[in-house]
């Protein structure tokens, strides 16, 4: 993620102040300047939303093992829909930086890491709702 152009911050900062003038400091811009990013291939956009798909059909089985009493104390967690959306997360970012270092064998490249996680935050109510499903 780039540094945030001198525009982009007056513009972060016009926004907050409009939402919340006394949480100016709790607001996060993320800036992504789409006219810089080198797309992902065909191919590799092909696996990511592959890669995501499936981890949206294997939610059911994910939730089951996070809401049981054992790993919730065990974990000690307060939320366990939001530990979920962390590990799919998680494991989309892990597997396509994997499948970019083979697949290219180079490291994944800033950009194509910005376009995956661009990808990830269009898709996240759909990863939030197949969570909120499950029930």
């Amino acid at each position: 993620m780039s540094v945030l152009s001198r525009e982009t911050a007056h513009k972060a900062e016009k926004f907050v102040e409009k939402k919340d003038s006394d949480h100016r400091g709790l607001a996060i811009f993320i800036d992504l300047d789409y006219n810089n990013f080198v797309p992902l291939d065909t191919e590799t956009r092909g696996v990511l939303d592959k890669t995501i798909d499936i981890a949206i059909q294997e939610l059911p089985y994910m939730v089951k093992i996070y809401r049981m009493p054992k790993f919730k104390s065990y974990m000690m967690l307060k939320e366990e829909n939001d530990f979920v959306f962390g590990y799919v997360w998680g494991h989309v970012i892990t597997t396509m930086s994997t499948y970019i270092q083979s697949s290219k064998k180079r490291p994944p490249r800033d950009e194509e890491m910005e376009e995956v996680n661009e990808v990830m935050i269009r898709r996240s109510a759909d990863i939030r709702k197949a969570i909120f499903d499950t029930g």
